[in-house]
This record gives C-alpha cells, sequence and structure tokens, in this order.
C-alpha cells in the first residue's frame, strides 16, 4: 500500500513540473514500468486528478488536484482578505485584533494587528497554538458550531492539549458556556495569572445551512483601561461587523476565483460548500 501511494505521488510531482509531459518523460522521470505507469494515469484520469491531452502530446494536471490544497487555499485566502480589514478597525479602535482558525485541536493565530496598535501586547502572537476551551478564540468557535462539530472539536482539544484542557471536558458545561456565549454574543477570556489583557471574541462563520466557522476574531485590552461590560459596548457592534465583512468579502474572494476555475457551478465552491449559500453569521 505505501509502494503505490510512493508512486502515485511520485507521477502526481511529475507531471507537476510542465503542462504537458509526455508518457517517455514520464517514464524516464518516474522511473515506473510501463505497465504501472500507465494504470496510475488510467486511475489519477478516472479521478479527475489528470487528463490525456493527446497520444502524442502527453498528459497534463486537472483541476481536480485543486481539491487536495482546498484547506490551505481557503486559510490564505481567508488571511488575504482579513488583513486589511482588521487593520482598519485597529486605526479606528486602537486596540488590536487577531484572527484565528481551528485545526487538530487547537486554535491558531492566522493574523493580527499588533503592530499598528499602541496598545499592542508584549508578545506576538502569529502562529501561535491557542487553547480552545479556556480562549475567546476557543469558545467564539464551539459557540458557533453545530453541535456536532463542537463535540468533535471538544474530544480533538482534549487530545492535543494535554494539561491545558480539562481533565474530562464535561459535555454539561460545555453546553452552559456555549449558552452563555451565545447569549452574551461574545466570548471572554478570563485570566487567573496575572496578564492584564483580557480578550474579547467573536466568530467569522460561513454558510448558513452548514455552520462552517472560517475563524474568530479577538479583540485585546488592558483591564485596568475598561470594564468588559465597557468594552462591550464601545466596541462589539464594530468587531461583529468587522467579522462580518470579512465572511462577506471572503465569499466575493470564492466567487472571483471560482469563475476563473472551468466546472459546473455547484462545483465551485469554497472548502467544498457553495459560494451561492455562504453569509456572514456572528457568535450570537
Amino acid at each position: 500500500m505505501v509502494n503505490c501511494l510512493r508512486r502515485v505521488f511520485v507521477v502526481l510531482e511529475a507531471l507537476n513540473e510542465q503542462p504537458v509531459v509526455s508518457l517517455q518523460a514520464l517514464r524516464s522521470s518516474t522511473r515506473l514500468p510501463k505497465p504501472t505507469l500507465v494504470r496510475l494515469l488510467k486511475d489519477l484520469v478516472e479521478l479527475g486528478y489528470a487528463y490525456q491531452v493527446s497520444s502524442r502530446d502527453g498528459y497534463a494536471l486537472a483541476q481536480g488536484v485543486l481539491r487536495l490544497t482546498a484547506g490551505l487555499r481557503q486559510r490564505d485566502l481567508l488571511v488575504d482578505v482579513a488583513r486589511p480589514l482588521m487593520a482598519e478597525f485597529t486605526r479606528e479602535h486602537r486596540w488590536q485584533v487577531a484572527l484565528a482558525t481551528f485545526d487538530h485541536g487547537r486554535m491558531y493565530v492566522r493574523t493580527t494587528t499588533r503592530y499598528l496598535s499602541p496598545y499592542a501586547r508584549d508578545h506576538n502572537a502569529l502562529n501561535r497554538r491557542i487553547p480552545v476551551v479556556l480562549s475567546a478564540h476557543g469558545r467564539s468557535y464551539l459557540a458557533a458550531c453545530s453541535r456536532r462539530d463542537r463535540e468533535a472539536a471538544v474530544r480533538l482539544a482534549a487530545a492535543s492539549e494535554g494539561s491545558e484542557a480539562p481533565a474530562a471536558p464535561d459535555p454539561k458545561r460545555i453546553e452552559a458556556m456555549v449558552k452563555r456565549v451565545r447569549d452574551r454574543g461574545y466570548a471572554i477570556t478570563r485570566r487567573r495569572d496575572g496578564d492584564p489583557h483580557w480578550s474579547m471574541g467573536v466568530a467569522v462563520t460561513a454558510p448558513e445551512d452548514a455552520e462552517l466557522v472560517l475563524g474568530t476574531l479577538v479583540m485585546s485590552w488592558y483591564r485596568s483601561v475598561m470594564t468588559e461590560r465597557q468594552a462591550a459596548e464601545r466596541h462589539l457592534d464594530a468587531l461583529r461587523r468587522l467579522a462580518q465583512r470579512i465572511a462577506s468579502d471572503f465569499a466575493e474572494a470564492c466567487e472571483m476565483r471560482a469563475s476563473q476555475v472551468s466546472g459546473p457551478e455547484d462545483e465551485r465552491s469554497a472548502g467544498g460548500f457553495p459560494i451561492s449559500r455562504m453569509r456572514a453569521v456572528d457568535a450570537a
């Protein structure tokens, strides 16, 4: 099985080196027997990862290979869309804001406006792994998820966070936390380690029926400057609007990319979800 998989990737890498590769060139670069190579190419064509240009010219990669990088491309596009909008928020409100996404049981900070805020924290959180259950990022994410996705996320978090996660996450406590976040309309990280910062977060979500959580936005502020209530009164609406703008602009960017890719309308999507159904929803 391992050898078979290795051969498949060898062929894909060889096809990726040039727009069109002849069978003879593929045999030379992969060093695979002709019967094996022909069989693998047939399978790749049937799966939509390659196509035969002609018997003389050879083979080329098909649009199907883009499905293999959908998740990575989606996160990159989300960051590209969010960065200027987040910068606009910080220039107006002065406080730094960070965008995180859920990956393998952790929240990861993908971009931040730390460099623009005069009140930024001392350390740079970019690419930092953040616990799910205890953080504003994670709580915003869990509150925006469907129950099924939330339960899966909590299990992944418990497996990956080790000592940072509750010893045995209680589903009732998780659901009670989710209810508080939804009732309040935002999540809070409550620190007990002397950190002077508090964090308030909301989720960037789409589409409406799949409850896909694209990411989470968190604004950090000094609790010596304003209380949680004051922060919510002054900045929550703007943070929600920022989340909605990011989701809306992300959908438009996906539409633009999809229009450049050939294929049926119902196959043009962002991360596997039809773009026509995408919208912005806040954590509430």
